[in-house]
């Protein structure tokens, strides 16, 4: 197919995406040194305002 946007797997576009946001994440959390992921993700979603230092790079 000559001039297709389309990925050249057949997966949806959104798939794609939500693996690329989970990896990116991932590697959120593994540069901040946090190896609980489960419990880090769980403390955040009580709390989204603890994400912020995690987000900044200093």
């Amino acid at each position: 197919m000559v001039g297709t946007t389309r990925p050249t797997s057949h997966r949806p576009v959104w798939v794609t995406a939500s693996a690329t946001l989970r990896n990116l994440a991932l590697d959120v959390l593994a540069v901040n040194d946090i190896t609980k992921i489960t419990e880090t993700v769980q403390r955040i979603g009580r709390d989204h305002n603890r994400a912020i230092p995690l987000l900044t790079l200093t």
